[in-house]
């Protein structure tokens, strides 16, 4: 929206890479908290919007429910959250996280970093051969999007890969909702205009305060 004032927030020291990204603007605030402390007064924000973060939280639905108390009336709430999918029940990579997950941040980072250079070059080889990234993928741990975007490097699909693969295995929490799950949440808070809906492996959602 043209001419808003936009407060990020982030639990994590990513704060940082999104300060240097975004640079020193007057309308544009960053803070490191946790989304159920929020460092502002409830009724705040016109828009609140949450992407990728619910799933990783002990709670989806206080979550939501924080995110909620920062909504002025007629305020809108986007999220999304991850969802039920077969992949998710018939790749091995669940199994390296149950070990991964409980390891030393710096250790674990050291061992996905060597699955990475283990698999990463197959999923690159295989990238235009759909049946066998198909296969390769329910061995391998390592999240590669080779085929997606073809218009990226080898060096930056590695780098994303790299990034992307330690945070699946070691995330803490990684909770499951479907829609309807996400669309009862936000009845019981009293939202109007409701809309979820599942897009592949995740749940949109939206809805307004009244």
């Amino acid at each position: 929206m043209r001419g808003a004032r936009v407060h990020a927030i982030d639990l994590s020291l990513a704060v940082d890479a999104n300060r240097r990204n975004i640079g020193e603007r007057a309308n544009y605030t960053v803070a490191q908290a946790d989304i159920r402390a929020m460092p502002f007064p409830p009724g705040s924000f016109d828009v609140v919007l949450c992407l990728g973060v619910l799933q990783h939280t002990p709670s989806p639905e206080a979550s939501i429910a924080a995110l909620w108390r920062m909504l002025a009336p007629g305020g809108q709430l986007v999220v999304d959250h991850y969802t039920w999918t077969l992949s998710r029940v018939t790749k091995l990579a669940p199994l390296y996280r149950l070990i991964l997950k409980r390891l030393p941040p710096a250790y674990a980072k050291r061992i996905t970093d060597a699955l990475v250079d283990a698999f990463f070059p197959l999923h690159w080889a295989v990238r235009h051969l759909r049946p066998l990234q198909t296969a390769l993928s329910r061995v391998s741990p390592c999240l590669a999007y080779c085929h997606i975007y073809p218009g990226l490097t080898r060096e930056q699909h590695e780098d994303w890969c790299r990034l992307d693969t330690y945070d699946e295995l070691t995330d803490h929490f990684k909770r499951m909702r479907t829609a309807g799950q996400i669309r009862r949440a936000l009845e019981a808070l009293g939202a109007t205009q409701i809309r979820a809906a599942r897009r592949e492996h995740v749940v949109e959602a939206s809805c307004r305060k009244p």
